[in-house]
């Protein structure tokens, strides 16, 4: 999902190992700290274009399973990127391929909205399921919304998907966590070379993109109310996303803070 860590992930791999196939190629970092990625078409695997992209239907996965198998049997190193969590996918392809999620946790949740909203075009797709998630009465409504209320809605939205497929998913318990790009890069150097992938974070680039993105992460008086599981969403001094997420643990509906 936008906001997690997979372009950058991905340019790390593919630029520390050599000969690996990659549906993505990767184009520096915007003054974000956005890993500039473009999607990659390859004739000889079409569907993995489509799925880098986010473009892809639930029939392409019969194709997205015969590209991975073609690919498979080359016998080389690939990482290949995609944006569908779907675990009837997941079990046709892991005989061929390992599946690796991007760990997130309610501690980084924060950050991977905050990052979705600033690095990708969330806020210009307002009305599109895609991006924001809206239900048909949220999409009634905003309209009438002023520029404001309507990023609350959509944080709301984001929230709330990303929480889901945390639980679906088992995300806070994957292998690779979002919070050890942060804390603990040991560790993902680690896994990688368990599965054959050199992977380097002493370099200029994950410096600097570590610099920009530590910008985006929660403060502690969040991380404090997330570990004691006190969800006090109506401390303004925390940020407005982390309250959202304090309301939505909390098991509140909907409403506009201040």
């Amino acid at each position: 999902m936008g906001g997690s860590g997979g372009d950058t992930l991905c340019y790390l791999l593919s630029a520390d190992n050599e000969g690996v196939y990659t549906n993505t190629s990767h184009h520096g970092m915007a003054k974000n700290g956005k890993t500039l990625t473009w999607s990659k078409f390859d004739a000889e695997f079409p569907t993995l274009y489509k799925f880098s992209q986010n473009k892809h239907e639930i029939n392409d996965v019969d194709n997205f399973e015969r590209d991975i198998v073609n690919l498979s049997k080359k016998r080389i190193p690939f990482v290949v990127k995609h944006h569908f969590y779907n675990k009837e996918m997941d079990n046709r392809i892991k005989q061929y391929a390992d599946l690796i999620d991007i760990g997130i946790n309610y501690t980084m949740l924060p950050f991977v909205v905050r990052a979705n909203l600033e690095k990708t075009s969330t806020l210009e797709n307002l009305y599109s399921n895609d991006f924001t998630h809206l239900d048909t009465n949220l999409k009634k409504i905003m309209p009438k919304l002023d520029n404001d209320q309507r990023k609350k809605v959509v944080v709301w939205n984001l929230i709330k998907d990303i929480m889901n497929t945390i639980n679906e998913f088992d995300l806070s318990k994957a292998p690779v966590q979002l919070e050890n790009f942060f804390n603990n890069t040991y560790q993902l150097k680690s896994f990688f070379q368990s599965k054959g992938f050199h992977l380097n974070f002493d370099n200029d680039y994950f410096k600097l993109w570590l610099e920009k993105n530590k910008l985006l992460l929660p403060d502690d008086k969040y991380k404090r109310y997330i570990k004691d599981r006190n969800y006090q969403y109506s401390d303004t001094d925390i940020g407005i996303i982390e309250r959202y997420v304090l309301l939505a643990l909390a098991n509140e509906k909907f409403q506009f803070l201040d």
